[in-house]
């Protein structure tokens, strides 16, 4: 060091200037920097205090923290039991779709009872055109006159007995909110529609009865039903993908 008042140098540690006799100024011993409890623990340190270093040092090499990805509707649903294949239907997706603001009373109707009473009314009507009794007590006088309607009223039994297993695959289908539901149901709208004005076009030239507006006629209604059903699944179709 130097004395500041004439510059001569002076040992470190010395209180007055030996040349002029200044009294130097003692400077303060700086200690060196420890590292703080929190930094680095010690074993004296209780062992409380070296938990939180342990934590803390593992939440500093943690990843940063990433949201995790939103489920899609096919995410999360569960493949239905054999019960619930015939007896239920995917709630999870119903409640996803509701809750994005779609209406899913008339899904709920087709799955819970509609297509039932469908598959049943296919049943019966199958069971009494193929057993002759499509035409009460009727029938026997009908088939005496007109052979060949007894012919169509069978195999129009048997495409009805067929249409019930039908239903219930469409059905099964449309629980599970299978990709294909909606276009099952669709084409079994047309088969049905199909299958009704051929055997009313047949029967009624067999009789000698044909009224071809009455036939137009027929077709309004399942044609309105189709439309209506092919609008309202086209704005569900990305619920179905399982």
């Amino acid at each position: 060091m130097y004395c500041p008042k004439c510059g001569s140098q002076v040992n470190d540690g010395a209180s007055f200037c030996p040349k002029c006799g200044t009294a130097l100024a003692q400077q303060p011993a700086v200690a060196p920097e420890q590292p703080t409890p929190q930094q680095v623990p010690t074993p004296e340190q209780p062992a409380y205090q070296q938990q939180q270093y342990q934590q803390q040092q593992t939440y500093q090499q943690a990843p940063s923290y990433q949201a995790a990805p939103q489920p899609t509707p096919a995410q999360g649903f569960h493949m239905p039991s054999l019960g619930e294949l015939f007896c239920g239907h995917n709630t999870a997706a119903v409640q996803y779709a509701e809750a994005s603001g779609l209406k899913m009373k008339w899904y709920k109707a087709l799955v819970i009872a509609l297509l039932y009473l469908g598959a049943l009314a296919n049943l019966v009507t199958g069971l009494q055109y193929l057993t002759g009794n499509g035409y009460g007590e009727a029938s026997g006088s009908a088939y005496a006159f007109f052979p060949a309607l007894r012919v169509v009223d069978v195999l129009y039994g048997i495409v009805s007995i067929a249409l019930v297993f039908a239903v219930l695959y469409t059905r099964m289908r449309l629980a599970q909110f299978a990709s294909d539901g909606p276009r099952l149901y669709l084409t079994l709208l047309l088969v049905n529609l199909g299958v009704g004005f051929v055997y009313s076009l047949l029967s009624s030239v067999i009789i000698n009865n044909l009224d071809y507006l009455t036939l137009v006629g027929s077709l309004a209604m399942p044609l309105a039903m189709y439309v209506l059903n092919r609008t309202y699944f086209e704005k569900r179709q990305h619920l179905f993908t399982a």
